[in-house]
């Protein structure tokens, strides 16, 4: 199923390129989830959220950041290693007329409820989560968090691009481990001036 989104976004930026933007993009992904079931679950700022009856991952299209797209791209790499971050299991990204496009299989969270004490301390954490900005005292366990952060940063740079830090609560949802309860950090980062000549990772697939 993801190859084929995969083959989508690289024939249509293929043979569309000059011709097809990323809204364009997007809404030939969106149509080519609902005709295969996928249900709308929900909306971020930059973002779109589509889930399946059968399948246990969710799709992310991430249209217009760059930033969120890096950022996802380096969980892939560290999956398995900190439950602070999203696990994606495959991606496709493309440059579409300057705007950056993405698509993601992520593992399936769930939103904070505020009724629950346990998910609600766990969210109020990602205020603290702001150390991991300025890398002051920041404990043993939030260190594979903070290499991502640092390596998104450090490729945005790379690329003559700029990143903005969006560290709240309202950017994580819940995932329960063992009985321990943690708040993923979904959406920390947005895309502050991108450069003209800016170009996203390679495709990657699981």
């Amino acid at each position: 199923m993801f190859g084929n989104i995969i083959e989508l976004v690289q024939k249509k930026s293929r043979d569309e390129a000059g011709r097809l933007h990323g809204r364009g993009m997007k809404e030939a992904v969106h149509r080519y989830l609902r005709e295969n079931e996928w249900s709308h679950l929900g909306n971020g700022a930059f973002s779109a959220v589509y889930c399946h009856k059968k399948i246990p991952y969710v799709i992310k299209v991430s249209p217009n950041d760059a930033a969120a797209c890096v950022y996802l791209s380096t969980c892939m790499q560290a999956i398995g290693r900190t439950p602070y971050i999203p696990e994606v299991y495959a991606a496709a990204t493309c440059m579409l007329e300057g705007d950056a496009f993405g698509v993601f299989a992520i593992e399936r969270l769930r939103e904070v409820s505020r009724n629950k004490d346990r998910e609600y301390r766990a969210s109020e954490e990602v205020r603290s989560y702001k150390m991991l900005r300025d890398r002051l005292n920041v404990p043993p366990k939030y260190q594979v968090l903070v290499d991502v952060l640092s390596e998104t940063e450090k490729y945005m740079k790379k690329h003559g691009s700029g990143i903005h830090y969006d560290l709240h609560n309202g950017n994580a949802m819940i995932r329960e481990s063992r009985n321990e309860t943690y708040a993923v950090l979904t959406d920390p980062v947005t895309t502050n001036g991108l450069s003209k000549k800016f170009k996203l990772p390679e495709v990657f697939m699981d």
